[in-house]
């Protein structure tokens, strides 16, 4: 929504943006990131909002964090 409450629209697609609560990499090591370079293609649908395919990601930072508490030859 912009600053009138109003939808925004992508002008490329003509597609609404829609914001959710999924986590995100600012705020957590573990994040959803959606798999579509093209904001027309949204095959899911979560809570009455369209999506992207999810995948889950790790932080690169956190997992040399992780292999450094492993032990290895």
């Amino acid at each position: 929504m912009n600053k009138a409450g109003e939808p925004i629209i992508n002008k490329k697609t003509g597609t609404q943006q829609e914001s959710n609560n999924l986590p995100k990499s600012r705020y957590n090591n573990f994040f959803l990131r959606g798999t579509s370079s093209d904001s027309t293609h949204k095959p899911l649908e979560l809570n009455g909002y369209y999506i992207y395919n999810q995948q889950i990601w790790l932080k690169g930072q956190e997992l040399l964090k992780l292999l450094d508490d492993v032990e290895y030859i």
